[in-house]
C-alpha cells in the first residue's frame, strides 16, 4: 500500500486518476507538508521526497521531523533532489558558469519571475512569481540527523533530472548534462537514511 501527499488539488486528481487505471492499492492526501500530522495517522516502513520538493520548504528543520515521525523503527527515508550548488551559479550568454546566488540558507526566499517555461514542462508558462528557499547539503544532512536518523549514504552525480542550464544536452533520455564540465560539477544527489 502507498500514500502519496499533495498540497495541489489538481495533482492528487491526476494521482487518483492514475491509480484507477492501473488499479493499484494507493491512497493520496490533500496537505500542506507542515500539516501532514493532523489528517494522516501511521508510519510507513519508506519515506520518499520527490524531486524538486526542498526549495519550496522554508523550514527545513520541521520538515524532517515530520519525515522521523512518519517512520516507523528501522523504516527508511530516500531523496533525489538537485544538488544546491547547482543552484548558485548562472549560466552566462558566452556560455560560462557564473556564481551569482548563495549557497547558503537566507531566512528569506529567492523571489523568481514568471517570466519563462516550467522547469518540469516547457510548454507551461507559469503565470505569477515563485519564491524558494535554498538550503545547502550540510543544512540538509543535518536537519535529518537532528531528527533522530541515521544517514546511510550519500550520492553525487553530474547529471540533472531537468534543463537548468541553456547549454545542457540531454543524454541518456531525461537526463541532462553540462558537456563542458562533465565530471566536475554535482547535480544530483541522492541520499539514504534509517529511523534507528
Amino acid at each position: 500500500m502507498v500514500t502519496g501527499v499533495d498540497f495541489s488539488a489538481q495533482s492528487i486528481a491526476y494521482a487518483q486518476q492514475l491509480q484507477a487505471e492501473m488499479q493499484l492499492p494507493a491512497t493520496f492526501v490533500q496537505s500542506n507538508v507542515y500539516d501532514l500530522r493532523t489528517v494522516l495517522e501511521g508510519q510507513f516502513d519508506i519515506v520518499y521526497t520527490s524531486r524538486g520538493v526542498l526549495c519550496w520548504l522554508r523550514d527545513l528543520e520541521e520538515w524532517a521531523r515530520i519525515v522521523a515521525h512518519f517512520l516507523q523503527p528501522g523504516g527508511i527515508f530516500y531523496i533525489m533532489e538537485s544538488h544546491p550548488f547547482c543552484h548558485v551559479m548562472e549560466e552566462t550568454t558566452d556560455g560560462k558558469l557564473a556564481i551569482t546566488y548563495p549557497y547558503f540558507h537566507a531566512p528569506e526566499p529567492i523571489r523568481w519571475e514568471a517570466d519563462g517555461a516550467d522547469y518540469a514542462d516547457e510548454t507551461y508558462r507559469p503565470q505569477h512569481p515563485t519564491y524558494e528557499w535554498q538550503w545547502s547539503l550540510g543544512e540538509i544532512l543535518n536537519a535529518l540527523i537532528g531528527a533522530g536518523l541515521q544517514i546511510e549514504f550519500l550520492h553525487e552525480y553530474d547529471r540533472l533530472f531537468f534543463k537548468l542550464y541553456p547549454n545542457m544536452v540531454e543524454g541518456p533520455p531525461r537526463w541532462y548534462r553540462l558537456p563542458k564540465v562533465a565530471g566536475k560539477l554535482p547535480l544530483v544527489f541522492t541520499l539514504r537514511a534509517r529511523k534507528g
